[in-house]
């Protein structure tokens, strides 16, 4: 809000920029508050609007309350889980155990650690063992 253009212009790329919003905030305040404040003169004396009802008086107030504002990211579903639901379902598709299906997509992928493949194999191996003890 209070950055000359050279500043800004050191932020160009950052999302800073986008979230100033000057222009908004100016028009905002010369569209509503202002003429609220001259129709209201009962409450606002027009010989307080330069001083405690000023542009820079209206930035100055914004600034102080978004700095103690943050930003919630909309909650997204685990991506571990949505994984673990395509391949249960592309196993389920092919007649095949959710385990080898996962087992192929591992070593399909570049550039995987060796010792989670061999985790895998593992894990593979004791599931088969305790479906054929239950049956």
């Amino acid at each position: 809000m209070f950055w000359d253009a050279s500043d800004l212009s050191e932020l160009q790329g950052s999302t800073v920029v986008e979230k100033i919003g000057k222009e908004e905030v100016e028009a905002n305040y010369h569209e509503k508050l202002l003429p609220l404040l001259k129709k209201r003169s009962d409450i606002f004396p027009k010989q307080y609007l330069d001083s405690y009802y000023s542009l820079t008086s209206y930035h100055i107030q914004g600034s102080r309350i978004l700095s103690r504002s943050f930003h919630v990211e909309k909650w997204q579903e685990n991506q571990e889980d949505v994984h673990q639901d395509q391949v249960e379902t592309e196993a389920e598709a092919d007649g095949q155990d959710a385990m080898e299906v996962e087992l192929n997509h591992q070593e399909m992928e570049e550039g995987k650690d060796e010792e989670r493949k061999m985790k895998m194999k593992m894990k593979m191996k004791r599931t088969k063992m305790q479906k054929i003890q239950q049956t």
